[in-house]
């Protein structure tokens, strides 16, 4: 047999055994169905913290307790003042998805529900020296006893206490919570006092207040510019932020993939040699052909995945994108599905597959069963997982040393 002869048989069996491997994975319902699962997840990764911050996060009751006689009208001021602000950004993408409408389909707008709320202080806290006043609040505060709002139990979030001579001291101020994860309200409080505070000291420097609030007013943006863009396009924008980052997301994406793929390749292996299949196999093919044909048939399936992926991820965001869509899942969108991207992602897909699904591959042929695989599966994660945990400082230092010699490294 010719050698032009041996390669085409060497090929055809290597086909016969890839289209096996790949109708043998590609038909299995757990397949199917996590193709399926993949739209959904992505679209309950846009809709679902949406969701949660407009629905989930309850309404905080809080207690100001102020001794300064005047401070603490700066902190329902400023505290009101953010809450206004939210509604405003509530009505302008309910106007922005309105607008866009047929007037027989538009929804009236319906204002968000209070983040913050202050109560008044319950009947047996009322007129308690400091110390009183706290140990009188300490259930509420635990969440032993409930106040009652518009007739409804609800939990006391926090106390806000002010001395009397706070400001003076510029101390004192206490800011009472078990909840240690929300700082929302305590930093609003903290800008609030803040910034109250500084005017007093410019007014008493002999400062007009129009004059100390124009000077308060101030803010500064320095414009980012990039001097690798065309002349008169040089200011750096939101997609150009998203093109930096989007390797890291892909990194993540190549890792989920690599290891779905090349388990599946190393389950199949350690499968079929421990019930004897792969000795029917070899009696038809060569151990050469054989193991190139399962690298190239779980390859395929490698790429159904993505495509997939990458098909019903554009679907999703397509169909998501409607006025009230951010307009950043927008930029997302249009920086993410280029030639570009989508090409590099393929080409560093096909090499890691081939260099990490080798190592399974052989790992699978050693082994008798997959609990003695999973011995020789450790080291060879720990080395997949170096990238996952260096790719947030890449886009930092991209043509850096650390960057050039990864990018060796599928």
């Amino acid at each position: 047999m010719s050698t032009q002869q041996r390669a085409g048989s060497f090929w055809k069996y290597v086909l016969l055994v890839a289209g096996r491997e790949y109708g043998e994975n590609v038909r299995t319902k757990g397949f199917i169905i996590g193709l399926l699962f993949f739209p959904l997840m992505l679209w309950a990764g846009i809709r679902v913290p949406q969701f949660l911050a407009d629905k989930a996060t309850p309404t905080r009751y809080y207690v100001v307790v102020d001794r300064s006689n005047d401070l603490g009208e700066v902190v329902r001021a400023h505290v009101g003042m953010q809450e206004a602000r939210r509604v405003e950004i509530e009505k302008k993408k309910w106007m922005d998805k309105t607008l866009a409408l047929p007037e027989a389909k538009r929804k009236p707008f319906v204002e968000p529900k209070a983040r913050w709320v202050e109560v008044p202080l319950p009947s047996e806290a009322a007129n308690l020296d400091a110390d009183g006043l706290k140990a009188a609040l300490r259930p509420y505060l635990v969440g032993d006893k409930k106040l009652d709002v518009a007739g409804k139990p609800s939990e006391l979030f926090a106390l806000v206490t002010l001395p009397e001579d706070f400001a003076k001291r510029k101390a004192g101020a206490e800011f009472w919570s078990i909840n240690l994860a929300d700082d929302d309200l305590k930093d609003e409080v903290e800008a609030g006092l803040e910034r109250e505070l500084r005017r007093r000291e410019f007014v008493a420097k002999g400062m007009q207040p129009d004059e100390v609030k124009r000077i308060s007013d101030i803010e500064v943006k320095v414009e980012a510019k990039n001097p690798k863009k065309a002349e008169g396009d040089q200011e750096v924008k939101t997609e150009d932020r998203i093109r930096q980052w989007a390797p890291a997301g892909f990194v993540y994406l190549l890792f989920v993939g690599i290891m779905t793929v090349a388990q599946m390749l190393l389950n199949n292996t350690v499968e079929e040699k421990s019930n004897r299949i792969v000795e029917v196999l070899l009696s038809s093919v060569t151990s050469t052909e054989l193991m190139t044909g399962k690298l190239v048939g779980i390859a395929g399936v490698g790429f159904t995945m993505f495509a997939s992926w990458f098909t019903t991820g554009a679907i999703v965001l397509r169909l998501s994108f409607g006025p009230e869509v951010d307009s950043v899942a927008r930029m997302i969108f249009t920086v993410i599905f280029t030639p570009q991207f989508i090409g590099a992602f393929a080409i560093y897909f096909t090499m890691a597959y081939l260099l990490y699904a080798s190592v399974f591959l052989a790992i699978g042929a050693m082994c008798n069963t997959l609990k003695d695989a999973q011995n020789f599966m450790g080291p060879v994660v720990m080395v997949m997982m170096v990238p996952v945990l260096t790719m947030m400082f890449i886009p930092k230092d991209p043509n850096g040393t650390l960057a050039t010699v990864l990018s060796w490294v599928p």
